[in-house]
């Protein structure tokens, strides 16, 4: 509640965002302070007559947005898209709900003039633009905290590119949504040179409504998460000054509880400094994750700054105070264990919260959890068919390698015990330990078989089974 004194008063307007939008509010604060200033003058003032109204931009719009201009506008974000991973899964304080909410909080950040200047100074020197800078360390940091090296995140664009309709009050803004592959574990610098690549194709193909662009491209929809992107960032100006004859005006922030996506981050470039606003899901996230969040990409950004041609996976989230809490205070590894389940059954209630996130990574290499789910299913019945169930043992010899997860899986999925074998053990090592197991299957990888000792097990090659 806020709390007014004499000489203090508010002035509300309640406008439905279908005919309005951020720049519509600078159009409204500019006539109203020239109409204020004439009524305490005595003046009569007449504003200049406006080439259009939004009516004949709408009509425009429909007219223009035909034929070879649409599907040029379509052939682009088909392409763009196609195949873009439209789930980023962020770790979350309580699991996904099965329906969307929209309750929310804000966490409020500010960046410091000089490092707010250090941005600018970066961006300028590399040819990019400071939001396009913001949004190379966003997806670095959403790289960093999910592992997904193919991102998508959304912005607003102000749509205001025609001199006409720059004093209309109305709806121009569209949403665009900026893919970026991350894989490579390239430069910031690299990577800034992607994004701003990105961004300008976005930019050029703008005029294509997001309403359409999902009606062409049909992605798989759910109720629990919104299309195409869960997260959003946008740049603005601070909302413009109201300067009246004989009064000062400054605006109000007020905090509607309400959260749009899974996280939005707005960030306002003032005098002082970066101000960046963290809206928030709070059915996903608690207020202590998004600050401590907003501190690594604090973190992250000063380390970009200090040293933009280090490799993503090397810049610095940590808080100076974090290595000792992470240490210490992080370190009690105590936990309540479900003692009426096995490891392959907690896996497969993992896979059922978080199918498409990252499971298991090896070089160049990962595995989500539905991908390792279902390879490890398949050995797992092939191995039943051999005759492997409880109490019969599985020799498994392979490298370190995205396979040495799927057969340990496999093996459990079976109801089978595995006998770890060491491929880089010498020979007669490695015979006695499958003469003394009595191993009746040995799960391994092709190019190993020529180099096993002699045994008697029944041999299955890893990749035969993929």
């Amino acid at each position: 509640m806020l709390k007014l004194t004499e000489t203090e008063h508010i002035l509300l307007l309640k406008i439905h965002h279908i005919i309005w939008d951020g720049l519509s509010e600078a159009v409204l604060v500019r006539e109203l302070a020239a109409f204020y200033t004439a009524y305490c003058n005595d003046l009569s003032l007449e504003l200049p007559e406006l080439p259009i109204q939004y009516a004949d931009f709408a009509v425009w719009q429909r007219q223009w947005l035909q034929g070879d201009v649409l599907e040029s506008q379509l052939a682009y974000w088909k392409q763009q898209l196609s195949g873009a991973p439209f789930v980023l899964e962020l770790p979350t304080d309580r699991v996904r709900p099965l329906t969307q909410t929209f309750r929310g909080a804000r966490y409020r950040q500010l960046l410091s003039k000089e490092l707010t200047e250090a941005l600018m100074i970066l961006s300028q020197r590399l040819g990019v633009t400071l939001f396009m800078t913001l949004l190379a360390a966003l997806k670095t940091l959403l790289y960093r905290y999910t592992g997904q090296s193919d991102i998508c995140v959304g912005t607003p664009y102000a749509g205001r590119d025609r001199a006409e309709i720059e004093g209309l009050i109305g709806l121009f803004v569209n949403t665009l949504v900026l893919r970026t592959d991350i894989s490579g574990n390239p430069s910031f610098e690299e990577l800034l040179l992607r994004v701003r690549q990105v961004a300008l194709g976005a930019y050029t193909h703008a005029d294509l409504p997001f309403e359409n662009l999902v009606e062409q491209l049909q992605p798989a929809r759910s109720l629990n998460y919104t299309l195409l992107y869960q997260v959003m960032l946008g740049l603005f100006r601070p909302a413009p000054q109201i300067d009246l004859e004989g009064l000062t005006g400054s605006p109000v922030v007020v905090e509607t509880a309400t959260a749009k996506f899974d996280l939005t981050l707005y960030f306002f470039n003032t005098a002082s400094g970066l101000i960046g606003d963290w809206e928030y899901n709070t059915d996903l996230f608690d207020a202590a994750t998004i600050a401590r969040m907003a501190s690594h990409f604090q973190t992250l950004l000063e380390g970009i700054v200090a040293n933009p041609i280090q490799r993503v996976s090397r810049l610095s989230l940590l808080t100076l105070r974090e290595p000792h809490q992470l240490l210490v205070e992080w370190n009690n590894t105590t936990k309540e264990y479900p003692q009426n389940k096995y490891i392959h059954q907690l896996f497969e209630e993992q896979v059922e919260r978080s199918p498409d996130a990252i499971a298991v990574v090896f070089e160049e290499e990962q595995l989500t959890y539905r991908d390792l789910n279902q390879r490890a299913n398949r050995i797992a019945h092939h191995l039943r068919t051999l005759g492997v169930g409880p109490e019969v043992l599985v020799g498994i010899c392979v490298e370190r390698s995205l396979e040495m997860v799927v057969g340990l899986l496999g093996i459990l999925k079976a109801g089978g015990a595995y006998v770890p074998l060491d491929p880089t053990y010498p020979s007669e090592r490695l015979q006695y330990m499958l003469e003394d197991s009595g191993v009746q299957v040995l799960l391994t990888q092709a190019r190993l078989v020529e180099s096993l000792p002699k045994h008697n097990a029944r041999v299955v090659c890893l990749e035969s089974e993929q």
